[in-house]
């Protein structure tokens, strides 16, 4: 279970707190559910990958997401914990899966699939306007995922 601290209420009461709207975020990728997804990321929302410097909004940042998940097929993302302050969620996830599909870098270079196990730790911080999710900063350890999978 995660650690979950959160900051004041929002002002109707009647939406998800911040911390429930990143879980759902990450319940939804781990499910491959992208009509859900969708309902919970606006398209003005923006989307940083730091490891790999990749910005994206709406439909390129589910196609990034499908990426992934087309290279790691059984990808999941525990929330290990999650802390809200203000309109800023942030949760450390490990990130697990195997590598059996084909990986495809931010300059379409390609990693064939190794097998390898992905256990990696990482960082989503959520900015908030209001109840409305404006800016995904993911920070991941590329070096450790490319190792992971052979590629390093």
């Amino acid at each position: 279970m995660p650690e979950c601290q959160q900051g004041e209420p929002n002002a109707g009461g009647n939406m998800p707190s911040h911390s429930d709207q990143l879980k759902s975020v990450i319940e939804a990728f781990n499910t491959g559910d992208w009509d859900r997804f969708r309902e919970l990321v606006p398209d003005a929302t923006v989307y940083f990958e730091s490891a790999t410097g990749r910005t994206a909004q709406g439909d390129a940042y589910l196609d990034l997401l499908k990426g992934w998940r087309a290279a790691f097929p059984d990808i999941t993302g525990e929330i290990t914990t999650l802390v809200e302050s203000g309109d800023v969620a942030v949760a450390e996830i490990q990130w697990t899966g195997t590598h059996t599909g084909t990986l495809v870098g931010p300059d379409g270079s390609a990693v064939p699939p190794s097998g390898g196990k992905l256990d990696n730790p990482a960082a989503m911080v959520n900015h908030y306007d209001g109840d409305t999710l404006t800016r995904i900063n993911h920070y991941f350890d590329l070096l450790t995922l490319l190792r992971q999978v052979g590629a390093a």
